[in-house]
């Protein structure tokens, strides 16, 4: 079988125009079975290197963000609590690889008592998840202090904790 394949490619190859639009012809052939085929990503230009965001730092522009809206002077406490707990999950699943955003409250604080390094804002951490459950689900209203306390808790939590990840 391949050798007349030779046979016929030989024969071609007098032609320099014939030759030019073989060898074009080949070589679209292998990238296609490289992309389909094999399922091999095929780069024609080099792709820049992807820019990884510390957890922290994601974290902390987040918080800003939610501090400046202060969505609870406004009414939005239900909100407010929903952003604010969503950020502390994803900081904890992104650095600490623990799945805070599938965990209830005492599955979290269960698992951050396990790890020395959460252990200095583990009171912190389940004191603003309880206060947050209580607004979601009782329709609880905490006073003002209580929603600033909460934004400088989460703060807080992602300051103490920014350093101690394991890489």
């Amino acid at each position: 079988g391949g050798g007349f394949i030779m046979i016929k490619f030989k024969h071609l190859s007098k032609n320099k125009s014939n030759s030019t639009t073989i060898v074009l012809l080949v070589v679209i052939i292998v990238l296609l079975l490289m992309r389909f085929v094999f399922n091999k990503k095929v780069e024609i230009l080099p792709k820049e290197p992807e820019v990884i965001i510390p957890a922290h730092v994601v974290a902390l522009q987040k918080l800003e963000q939610i501090k400046v809206e202060k969505l609870w002077q406004s009414g939005k406490i239900k909100l407010f609590y929903t952003q604010l707990t969503d950020v502390i999950r994803e900081y904890l699943a992104s650095a600490y690889d623990i799945n805070a955003m599938e965990l209830t409250t005492d599955e979290i604080v269960a698992l951050v008592k396990k790890n020395k390094d959460l252990e200095e804002i583990r009171t912190v951490l389940k004191e603003m998840l309880e206060l947050s459950d209580l607004v979601k689900f009782a329709k609880f209203i905490p006073l003002e202090n209580e929603n600033e306390a909460s934004v400088i808790n989460a703060f807080m939590i992602v300051e103490k904790t920014k350093y101690k990840i394991q890489n």
